[in-house]
């Protein structure tokens, strides 16, 4: 729902994909159960971002995903 509204501001503001979002919440919905499913099922490769709150705050916390990732992968 957050990045349907996302994109709809988007939208207002001239970006315009819609092939997407024109499939609707129940569409949007199985394929988050889906990743999270995946997610779930390979925690060792797999790892849950919130999206939420600004650019800067996810960059970040994926940055720090990755890291966390990386160390450990070396070891």
């Amino acid at each position: 729902e957050d990045a349907l509204a996302r994109k709809e501001v988007q939208a207002q503001e001239g970006l315009k994909e819609t092939r997407f979002e024109s499939l609707g919440a129940d569409f949007h919905n199985k394929i988050r159960q889906g990743y999270l499913k995946i997610e779930k099922e390979n925690p060792d490769r797999c790892v849950l971002i919130d999206a939420n709150g600004t650019i800067n705050e996810v960059q970040q916390r994926l940055r720090t995903a990755f890291l966390e990732y990386t160390q450990t992968v070396k070891q």
